[in-house]
């Protein structure tokens, strides 16, 4: 299990979303313009107006929250497969509640990573 990569993920997807670049993200994520719509109404919901986000730096913020981790990797019942919960921050590095739930699948010494949701 690699979560410097799992973290790269994730933070290379949600740049894309914050750069509206949907085409690469389909084609780099699989994720379908549908779901893409989806990520950003959850985002604009939560801050009340369209806000970038991304993933929290692990070495600038605590390791626990409300006896959370902020970056948490765990190993699911299937083989090579991993779930991470990531907490999100907005631009200025300020943590929200937005926590992003991927599955990570490990196969020829790379991953997949399957996006879940975006909740809170």
């Amino acid at each position: 299990m690699d979560k410097i990569k799992f973290h790269s993920m994730i933070g290379e997807l949600l740049a894309l979303i914050n750069a509206k670049r949907d085409d690469d993200v389909t084609k780099n994520f699989g994720i379908s313009k549908e779901v893409i719509c989806e990520i950003r109404e959850v985002i604009t919901v939560y801050f009340g107006h369209w806000q970038e986000v991304k993933p929290l730096n692990v070495a600038r913020h605590s390791e626990s929250r409300v006896n959370k981790p902020l970056f948490n990797v765990f190993e699911m019942n299937q083989p090579n497969t991993y779930g991470v919960e990531c907490v999100l921050v907005d631009a200025d590095d300020n943590e929200t509640e937005l926590i992003l739930h991927a599955e990570f699948v490990a196969f020829d010494g790379s991953y997949k990573m399957n996006y879940q949701y975006i909740g809170s």
